[in-house]
């Protein structure tokens, strides 16, 4: 069959010719397609066995810090080494954001976006933040004037 392939030429083919060919081929083309997606669903691990990776998994690249962060599922209340800290719902869903960017190991965000995404009526994030513990503390600002990160230093 598939040196039929080889020497097609669509040209001076039959219509008939062309499609036996493509009800022939039609089963192995859809095998393979669903082999390619099953592969593609799943994560290999490095001994051969399939298993899906969950984001906690990555996140903590540095021991150190998977030992000493905990969180709310909402952001709340955060611990990272001796400090526990409180947030408001605006305060959660910035370090959130943070949090998360710090994962992707992008862990510099723009202040404009940090305050359009949480919708924050504040017109800055030291606002936001105003006579909070964690401000310049936890929340510290970035390498660029406007970016922000948290202070996970392992």
């Amino acid at each position: 069959m598939f040196d039929k392939l080889k020497y097609l030429n669509i040209e001076t083919c039959s219509d008939s010719e062309l499609r036996s060919l493509v009800c022939q081929t039609l089963p192995i083309v859809n095998l393979f397609l669903q082999a390619i997606q099953s592969l593609l669903s799943q994560d290999q691990s490095p001994e051969g066995n399939y298993q899906k990776e969950s984001i906690y998994d990555k996140s903590f690249a540095h021991p150190k810090i998977a030992e000493e962060f905990f969180h709310s599922p909402d952001f709340h209340s955060v611990h990272y080494k001796d400090k526990q800290y409180s947030f408001t719902k605006s305060q959660a869903a910035c370090i959130k954001i943070l949090f998360e960017c710090w994962q992707n190991k992008t862990p510099e965000v723009g202040q404009d976006y940090l305050l359009t995404e949480i919708e924050s009526e504040s017109p800055r994030l030291r606002d936001l933040f105003k006579n909070h513990s964690a401000w310049q503390v936890f929340v510290v600002a970035g390498q660029y004037k406007g970016n922000y990160r948290l202070n996970l230093s392992g």
